[in-house]
Order: C-alpha cells, then sequence, then structure tokens
C-alpha cells in the first residue's frame, strides 16, 4: 500500500524537527523560570610531550 508507506516516510523524516523543537521548548521554558545558564567550561589543554 503506496499511501502507508508515504506516510511512514513523511512522519520519519520530520523527527529529527520534532526533537529540535521540543530541546528548544524545554529551554525556553527554562529561561521562562529565569533559571541560570551555565556555560560549559574550557577545556584545558594538557601538553603530551
Amino acid at each position: 500500500f503506496p499511501s502507508q508507506q508515504y506516510r511512514y516516510a513523511l512522519i520519519n523524516s520530520l523527527a529529527p524537527f520534532k526533537m529540535l523543537f521540543s530541546i528548544y521548548l524545554e529551554a525556553f521554558k527554562l529561561w521562562r523560570k529565569k533559571v541560570p545558564f551555565y556555560r560549559h567550561p574550557k577545556k584545558i589543554k594538557v601538553d603530551k610531550t
């Protein structure tokens, strides 16, 4: 049944966008609650010589 295959392909092609949307939605909720944002600490380079 081609219609089921097309629907499956459409739903699965939109999955990454759904994931990105949910990540940004959670970030927005945290920002709205004024939760502090902590940047990732810079890595300390270790000289291996």
